[in-house]
C-alpha cells in the first residue's frame, strides 16, 4: 500500500518526498510485523515486540511533528509575522 503524498508547490516537494518516504518506510515495518508469523510464547518476546511498536510509534510521531513544524514555518502567516518583526525593529 502507497500513501498518497502529493504536492503541488515544486519548492517543498523534495521535503514532501522525503516525509512519505519516511512515512512509508515505517508502515512497511509495521506490516512486516503484522505479517509475521511469530508466536508469542514468552514474557521476553512480548516485551521485545511491544519496543519495536514502540520505536515505530515514536519514529512516526517524530516524522508528523517534524512535518508540521516545517509547513508551519514556511507559511504565509509565519512570513508575515516576520516581516512585522523585521518592520518593527529598532
Amino acid at each position: 500500500m502507497r500513501l498518497p503524498c502529493m504536492s503541488n508547490d515544486l519548492s517543498t516537494k523534495k521535503e514532501v518526498n522525503d516525509f512519505c518516504s519516511a512515512i512509508q518506510a515505517i508502515f512497511q515495518r509495521a506490516q512486516e510485523i503484522c505479517n509475521s508469523d511469530q508466536v508469542i510464547s514468552s514474557a521476553e518476546q512480548l516485551e521485545e515486540l511491544e519496543q519495536k511498536v514502540g520505536d515505530l510509534t515514536d519514529q512516526l510521531q517524530a516524522i508528523i511533528i517534524e512535518e508540521r513544524l516545517q509547513s508551519s514555518l514556511d507559511s504565509e502567516e509565519v512570513r508575515e509575522t516576520e516581516a512585522d518583526l523585521v518592520a518593527n525593529l529598532p
